[in-house]
């Protein structure tokens, strides 16, 4: 996972993808604590 000049757009795919893990992550803790 080392971060070069040419691979540029996969970095920025992958970013979107943790962040879209992240948010999956949070809205399931805010689900377990409302239940």
């Amino acid at each position: 996972m080392t971060p070069s000049p040419s691979s540029a757009g996969s970095n920025e795919t992958s970013s979107a993808t943790l962040a879209l893990l992240v948010l999956s992550g949070l809205s399931l803790l805010t689900r377990r604590r409302r239940s």
